[in-house]
Protein backbone atom coordinates (compact mmCIF):
# COMPACT_ATOMS: atom_id res chain seq x y z
CA UNK A 1 0.00 0.00 0.00
CA UNK A 2 1.42 3.36 -1.09
CA UNK A 3 0.31 5.18 2.15
CA UNK A 4 2.33 2.78 4.22
CA UNK A 5 4.99 2.58 2.20
CA UNK A 6 5.32 6.56 2.51
CA UNK A 7 4.68 7.08 5.81
CA UNK A 8 7.13 4.01 6.59
CA UNK A 9 9.88 6.39 4.29
CA UNK A 10 8.96 9.17 6.79
CA UNK A 11 9.49 7.40 9.89
CA UNK A 12 12.90 5.87 8.36
CA UNK A 13 14.31 9.24 7.64
CA UNK A 14 13.48 10.57 11.09
CA UNK A 15 14.83 7.67 12.58
CA UNK A 16 18.49 8.03 10.34
CA UNK A 17 18.32 11.99 10.83
CA UNK A 18 21.20 12.87 13.54
CA UNK A 19 19.62 15.84 15.13
CA UNK A 20 16.06 14.14 15.38
CA UNK A 21 13.58 15.36 18.15
CA UNK A 22 11.25 13.04 19.84
CA UNK A 23 8.57 12.02 17.00
CA UNK A 24 5.00 13.25 17.60
CA UNK A 25 2.19 11.29 15.33
CA UNK A 26 -1.25 13.15 14.77
CA UNK A 27 -4.27 12.27 12.59
CA UNK A 28 -7.63 11.77 12.29
CA UNK A 29 -9.21 8.99 14.26
CA UNK A 30 -9.00 5.46 13.20
CA UNK A 31 -6.22 5.82 10.24
CA UNK A 32 -3.91 3.73 11.67
CA UNK A 33 -1.53 5.83 14.28
CA UNK A 34 -0.72 3.10 16.87
CA UNK A 35 -0.31 0.32 14.63
CA UNK A 36 2.08 2.00 12.29
CA UNK A 37 3.98 3.48 15.03
CA UNK A 38 3.48 -0.41 16.52
CA UNK A 39 5.11 -1.88 13.61
CA UNK A 40 7.60 0.89 12.93
CA UNK A 41 9.04 0.11 16.66
CA UNK A 42 8.87 -3.64 16.12
CA UNK A 43 10.97 -3.50 13.19
CA UNK A 44 13.38 -0.60 13.02
CA UNK A 45 14.24 -0.86 16.98
CA UNK A 46 15.47 -3.60 19.50
CA UNK A 47 13.31 -2.08 22.28
CA UNK A 48 9.78 -0.64 22.04
CA UNK A 49 8.21 1.43 25.00
CA UNK A 50 4.69 2.29 24.51
CA UNK A 51 3.56 4.96 26.72
CA UNK A 52 -0.17 6.37 26.16
CA UNK A 53 -1.31 9.47 28.20
CA UNK A 54 -4.73 8.93 27.84
CA UNK A 55 -4.33 5.94 29.35
CA UNK A 56 -2.01 6.69 32.13
CA UNK A 57 -2.65 9.89 33.11
CA UNK A 58 -0.19 10.12 36.12
CA UNK A 59 2.91 10.35 33.01
CA UNK A 60 1.32 14.49 32.22
CA UNK A 61 1.87 14.84 35.89
CA UNK A 62 5.85 13.55 35.23
CA UNK A 63 6.57 15.76 32.06
CA UNK A 64 4.52 18.62 34.26
CA UNK A 65 6.96 18.23 37.09
CA UNK A 66 10.54 17.82 35.57
CA UNK A 67 11.77 18.21 32.28
CA UNK A 68 15.19 16.83 33.46
CA UNK A 69 15.96 14.01 30.82
CA UNK A 70 18.04 11.42 33.32
CA UNK A 71 14.95 11.67 36.05
CA UNK A 72 12.22 11.20 33.39
CA UNK A 73 13.71 7.96 31.46
CA UNK A 74 14.31 6.61 35.54
CA UNK A 75 11.00 7.45 36.11
CA UNK A 76 9.37 6.19 32.37
CA UNK A 77 11.11 3.02 32.90
CA UNK A 78 9.07 2.10 35.70
CA UNK A 79 6.35 1.45 33.31
CA UNK A 80 7.31 -0.23 30.57
CA UNK A 81 8.58 -3.53 30.83
CA UNK A 82 11.69 -2.99 28.41
CA UNK A 83 14.70 -0.59 28.55
CA UNK A 84 15.00 2.75 27.88
CA UNK A 85 18.04 3.38 25.68
CA UNK A 86 18.22 6.68 25.33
Amino acid sequence: MQIERDAFEQLKAWKASSHRKPLLLQGARQIGKTWLMREFGKREFEYVAELNFDEMPELRDLFARTKDTKRLISELALYVPVPIVP
